[in-house]
């Protein structure tokens, strides 16, 4: 199988002592839509939970998995912090920007809220097909409860973007659109669930 993955060296991080130290990337979305006049009508608390996810996936660096099921990791790099950390702080931000709700995020588990957001982080991930071909994935799903613990809804957030290879700019890059995809969806969906 001839990837574009191997145009950037090894995967695996053999942990050799002369290789040049990581490259540290944050996979917080630029640019969010701080225009956006949509609110709520009333005010409200919701706390986000960091998500759940596989130990896989729940690690400082980028997997990629390959059809086989073999799974790799991106050689000479890191994220700036686990990937569950970082969706739950990406997401913190993006639903923030929606006017009367408030968002509490980590270290606020005890605060009085009107509603929690439970996450499960799927994907966070590259896929590499057969030939050349490699996808960046991002797939959460999310379930809304209310102060009661009671189900309110839940939806599924799935964002796959195919990158020309896994080099860590590409790489990076798709992530972190595939997040601020997820996030604006998850925006839309709080909105009009919660009106």
């Amino acid at each position: 199988m001839s990837l574009a993955l191997a145009a950037c060296g090894p995967l695996v991080d053999l942990g050799e002592t002369n290789a040049p130290p990581p490259r540290i990337y944050d996979i917080a979305p630029q640019g969010l839509d701080s225009t956006s006049t949509a609110g709520l009508a009333r005010p409200l608390v919701l706390l986000i939970e960091e998500p759940m996810t596989s130990g896989i996936l729940d690690r400082e660096r980028i997997a990629v998995r390959f059809e086989s099921g073999e799974i790799q990791y991106l050689s000479g790099l890191r994220l700036a912090d686990r990937p569950t950390r970082l969706v739950r702080r990406s997401l913190q931000n993006h639903l923030a920007a929606i006017d009367g709700l408030t968002v509490l995020g980590r270290g606020a588990l005890d605060v009085p809220s009107d509603y929690r957001l439970k996450l499960f982080l799927l994907d966070f991930q590259i896929n590499a097909g057969s030939g050349n071909t490699e996808q960046t994935r991002v797939a959460l799903d999310a379930l809304l409860l209310n102060d009661r613990g009671e189900l309110v809804s839940v939806e599924r957030f799935k964002i796959a973007q195919d990158i020309p290879a896994a080099r860590p700019a590409a790489a990076v890059g798709g992530l972190r659109d595939g997040l601020a995809a997820a996030a604006e969806d998850m925006r839309r969906w709080l909105l009009e669930t919660l009106q």
